[in-house]
């Protein structure tokens, strides 16, 4: 036995592994052909679409969010930035209904701290917690909401 990248010869064999093991957990959407596009494009091949959204007034950016859809029907917002709460709301709330417009079943954000009460009062609820995920001692948690 032994660890190695995967080679280009071994794409159609990993394919067909990877299917069988999504297969044995349900997971019944993703055919060979599929797989294969993934294996060869690496995760960007699993988005859908990006959508990123801004609020302003004229010149002035007052927020920002960005929404990021999955080929599994999940969506995670990203990026998301405002002044203040009722910025964020509106940013959100347009991710929300843009995501139900696209028949999307759950939307998640690895939120940082002072946005985890924020995702709360807008019915996400916490899901886990990522210690130290993008820099040292800055934890995310990941808050999520079926819509």
């Amino acid at each position: 036995m032994r660890l190695r990248t995967v080679k280009i010869s071994d794409r159609k064999e990993l394919a067909k592994y990877l299917v069988h093991y999504w297969k044995s957990r349900g997971m019944n959407q993703f055919p060979v052909s599929w797989t294969l596009r993934y294996l060869k494009n690496g995760m960007t091949f699993e988005m859908k679409e990006e959508r990123f959204v801004l609020l302003g007034n004229g010149n002035e950016i007052l927020g920002t969010i960005a929404l990021l859809m999955y080929n599994e029907n999940v969506a995670e917002i990203r990026d998301e930035v405002w002044e203040n709460y009722r910025f964020g709301s509106l940013l959100l709330k347009y991710l929300i209904n843009y995501a139900r417009k696209k028949r999307f079943k759950k939307i998640y954000s690895l939120a940082l701290k002072d946005k985890i009460m924020f995702y709360r009062n807008h019915g996400f609820v916490k899901e886990g917690l990522l210690r130290s995920q993008f820099k040292k001692g800055e934890h995310v948690t990941v808050m999520s909401k079926f819509i």
